[in-house]
């Protein structure tokens, strides 16, 4: 038998799953400038480069997926390098877990810290090599 945080997490990786449908739906019926334009007011703003001007690995993340959802991968790949694996991989683990439904999942503990270190390099590479995305 499932435990009730299981049964709540699998709905919301259900709507997950629901907001990028609607959102690339919406996003291409008015268009990449509107969605772009709800996240100029309401998006998320960036606390790394609020404080130092340096881009941080999740930089222009949000407005790449914008351009995702419409079908724009490079000007997407241009915004963030990262933006079209995250892209991919956050779909991915969701349905994953509403498919498999794993009671108990487990990651090795430097997986985390090698992601980290990962995109503490992308942060800093972004911002020391010309061009970089």
């Amino acid at each position: 038998m499932r435990s009730r945080s299981a049964s709540r997490f699998n709905w919301l990786a259900v709507a997950g799953v629901l907001i990028y449908g609607i959102s690339g739906y919406t996003i291409h019926r008015f268009g990449v400038e509107a969605g772009l334009d709800v996240l100029a007011r309401f998006g998320p703003r960036c606390p790394v480069f609020s404080f130092t001007g340096w881009k941080c690995g999740f930089c222009g993340m949000s407005r790449a997926f914008v351009h995702l959802l419409d079908g724009r991968v490079e000007s997407a790949v241009q915004l963030n390098l990262l933006s079209v694996p995250v892209f991919i991989a956050i779909p991915g683990m969701m349905m994953w877990w509403v498919l498999r439904r794993p009671v108990d999942f487990r990651l090795h503990p430097l997986v985390p810290l090698v992601l980290l270190v990962l995109l503490a390099l992308y942060s800093l590479v972004r911002n020391l090599v010309p061009g970089v995305p």
